[in-house]
């Protein structure tokens, strides 16, 4: 199947590319900006859905449009609003007209029911929509519904609840990121919120095939406001309905911020959703209740204040290195090749730019590893490498997702990281240094609540055993970060990322990290350090153990023939299997290849603008000398 993403490198696009991509669908991601890197294999296609002819030309040969793309920050122009989201969807039903797209799917919203008094404690699909006219966001939501409605199209429209998650980066976190959380005084304001992953799940499977119509996507349960503030850390500050309407009036007049009177208007009266369709028509249960989407937000705002529409990140604080860098391909155009490695390369090895330096070893184990820890660990070192960038605050947009390679499936480390970390200035190491212990003991709490979560996989149903994975992942990353931050403040930058290295994945039983994790021998940090690699070491028996979990599921469901073959997939296909039928030919073939890989040694560093590749009969004539 193909599909045209619009709006692909919003929130919701981002997530719904990577899972069609994972389920092996064809992809066209079409955007106005040009992303720093997209997963691998989606064909990019620049453009603007107010651009009827650009949406037909990367329409064509699509099966399922995914339509997505909207102006969620509010423009100052009302009519420049309406060219992008009401002209956009006409443009978008204009060439599935055109170009025989079947389906649609849209990212409708609850909002489009209106923000009033008197709402319905719970608004069912049939439910009259009343948004307030000035309230552009609810309204074009409706218009555009209606449109759909009246072209008589196969079209799924998702009315989703406020998301927020560990990777958003739209209006609700310049929102949850502000000093303070404004309320109503007198309002019972209770926020409905939905988590981007179960989004991401729900317009997938929309994608794929279900009843066409309205459907409500959200958790069943509700927070209040106060209690949202208390688990982000933020001070709770209510005010009139009077004042807060002067305040969102006066800077909305001099663009100090993205809400418009009319959303501030709608702010005592969100409408909250009925998910009885989703469940009893669909067979969706959203992973993520709305509490546990609050605690996971934290990721999101932490070491981020927004103030006036200006994002501050805060030099002291270790921000959570959003994103999934790993599986990801650059857009621009530039030479590419490999390092000189093999020929023929592993099947997993990754070409990367001829301009690129150097690439040294980031583990000492000489041989190479199966696809599921190579990638798994390609991943963490890619989010690792975002993360340490940012707490030194180095610019290098399309660093991390070159950060690290695989060469003969064994992990290298790009050199040029190493570079980037040595422009911070003495100012910022100072500051990161006197923020670290505290940096430290946050990742270390929050950690825990992740391994409670996840305590017992075997109890989690499908859909949370997959969040459980996506959790550990990005904590897993998180703590590599942090570690990292530490060990670069202790110019300790010469060792292997052994410490840290997820084990056993590559054999079975999956017994997790390493039980013990000694201090590091030198440094101002050590202790902080080793509680940060202590950390990570939790976190990878955790994500193991799920890991094996899923490894159970998949061979009881006949997916794969024995428990151990996942060794032998992606992270990627391990959270979403190829077909049965493809499934044991492609183990096999990484079977064969991972042989053909152990019979060769090579060297400890590898230069981007080598003169040749190396081949089966060459060994490495140096000791490994490696970088974490």
């Amino acid at each position: 199947m193909k599909v045209l993403v619009t709006g692909a490198t919003g929130v919701y696009g981002r997530d719904l590319t990577d899972r069609l991509v994972r389920t092996g669908h064809e992809v066209v991601a079409m955007a106005r900006r040009v992303p720093a890197a997209l997963p691998v294999g989606v064909r990019f296609h620049q453009g603007d859905v107010s651009d009827g002819d650009a949406v037909e030309a990367a329409m064509a040969g699509c099966d399922v449009t995914a339509h997505l793309a909207w102006a969620v920050t509010p423009l100052k122009s009302e009519a420049d609003t309406r060219r992008i989201n009401v002209g956009g969807t006409e443009n978008v039903l204009a060439a599935m007209a055109r170009t025989g797209c079947r389906r649609l799917v849209f990212s409708s919203s609850v909002l489009c029911y209106g923000a009033n008094p008197d709402n319905p404690p719970r608004f069912t699909e049939t439910d009259e929509r009343r948004p307030a006219a000035d309230y552009l966001y609810g309204s074009h939501k409706k218009e555009v519904e209606d449109l759909i409605l009246a072209r008589g199209v196969d079209a799924v429209l998702a009315r989703t609840a406020a998301t927020v998650g560990r990777n958003i980066d739209n209006l609700l976190l310049d929102i949850f990121a502000a000093p303070a959380i404004i309320g109503v005084k007198g309002a019972d304001i209770r926020y409905q919120l939905a988590h981007q992953d179960d989004v991401g799940r729900f317009l997938a499977l929309a994608c794929e095939g279900g009843p066409s119509g309205p459907v409500n996507v959200a958790p069943d349960d509700v927070m209040p406001l106060a209690e949202i503030a208390r688990l982000l850390g933020k001070r709770y500050v209510e005010l009139s309905h009077q004042q807060v309407m002067a305040a969102v009036r006066f800077m909305w007049k001099h663009d100090l911020a993205d809400i418009t009177p009319g959303e501030g208007a709608a702010i005592s009266y969100l409408p909250k959703v009925d998910t009885t369709r989703l469940h009893d028509v669909w067979g969706f249960r959203c992973a993520w209740t709305t509490a546990e989407s609050v605690v996971d937000l934290r990721r999101a705002v932490a070491g981020r204040v927004v103030v006036a529409k200006r994002r501050i990140d805060l030099p002291w604080r270790l921000r959570f290195p959003q994103g999934h860098t790993g599986g990801v391909s650059a857009v621009e155009h530039s030479p590419t090749g490999r390092p000189a490695a093999l020929d023929p390369p592993g099947a997993l090895d990754t070409p990367v730019d001829r301009r690129a330096p150097t690439y040294r070893a980031a583990l000492s184990r000489p041989g190479p590893l199966r696809p599921l820890p190579l990638t798994l660990h390609l991943d963490l070192l890619r989010t690792a490498a975002t993360g340490v960038i940012n707490a030194f605050g180095t610019v290098a947009p399309s660093l991390a997702a070159n950060a690290a390679g695989s060469f003969g499936h064994r992990l290298y480390l790009n050199e040029g990281v190493l570079d980037e970390l040595g422009s911070a200035t003495t100012l910022r190491r100072r500051l990161v240094a006197a923020g670290y212990p505290r940096e430290v003991d946050r990742l270390a709490a929050a950690a825990g609540a992740a391994l409670r979560w996840t305590a017992d996989p075997r109890r989690l149903p499908d859909e949370r055993l997959e969040a459980a994975l996506a959790v550990l992942h990005d904590e897993a990353a998180w703590a590599w970060s942090v570690a990292a931050t530490g060990a670069t403040l202790d110019a300790a930058l010469d060792g292997a990322f052994d410490a840290l290295a997820i084990r056993s994945l590559d054999g079975s039983p999956f017994d997790g990290g390493a039980a013990t994790v000694a201090l590091p021998p030198d440094g101002r940090r050590r202790s902080w350090r080793a509680l940060a690699e202590r950390t990570a070491a939790g976190l990878a028996r955790a994500l193991v153990g799920a890991v094996g979990e899923r490894a159970q599921r998949l061979a009881m469901a006949g997916i794969v023939e024995h428990r151990a073959d996942v060794v032998d997939l992606t992270w990627s296909e391990l959270l979403q299997p190829p077909a049965p039928d493809l499934l044991a030919a492609l183990i096999e073939r990484r079977r064969l290849d991972h042989e053909r890989l152990r019979a060769v040694t090579l060297p400890a560093t590898l230069s981007g603008a080598g003169p040749c590749p190396l081949d089966s009969t060459q060994m490495a004539t140096t000791a490994s000398r490696s970088t974490p």
